[in-house]
């Protein structure tokens, strides 16, 4: 029982911190992605982007930050819980997520630090999860994704 609450004790507090003040945070929006190497993942989840300046494609200094679920596709089920944090300059991107990985046998953390470019809307990410926790077959080490981002 106690394992099942951990995602939710884990991203209630930043969602609850999220929704005090969305006016000052900037825009929300509905995030979709897949993240794939030797194993594949669909993400879905929310986040908030506060832009500085909106130049042609790109913004000129952007920050966002997510709450979202990854679903692996292509075997065993494993989901994972992720809270995320970026920053963006000219299109090129940094970031870090934390992920919370179960089979619901087992579960295992990561910190995925994160480089990447794109426009305002759509991120390539290229990034490599640092295991924090116990192994869990099936995790990548490193990750491509692709995320959209739609508002809301």
């Amino acid at each position: 029982m106690i394992r099942r609450a951990i995602p939710a004790l884990v991203f209630l507090p930043p969602l609850v911190a999220a929704c005090v003040s969305p006016a000052r945070l900037g825009q929300s929006d509905l995030m979709v992605g897949y993240h794939g190497v030797s194993s594949h993942y669909a993400e879905v989840g929310w986040s908030l982007r506060h832009s500085q300046e909106q130049i042609s494609l790109y913004n000129a200094t952007a920050q966002g930050y997510a709450l979202s679920t990854e679903v692996r596709l292509d075997r065993d089920v494993i989901m994972g819980f992720e809270a995320s944090a970026w920053r963006t300059f000219f299109g090129f991107e940094a970031g870090a997520s934390s992920i919370l990985y179960t089979n619901f046998d087992g579960a295992t953390v990561r910190l995925r630090p994160q480089l990447g470019f794109g426009s305002y809307n759509w991120r390539l990410l290229f990034g490599y999860n640092i295991p924090l926790g116990p192994a869990l077959d099936g995790l990548n080490t490193f990750d491509i994704g692709l995320r959209g981002h739609f508002s809301l």
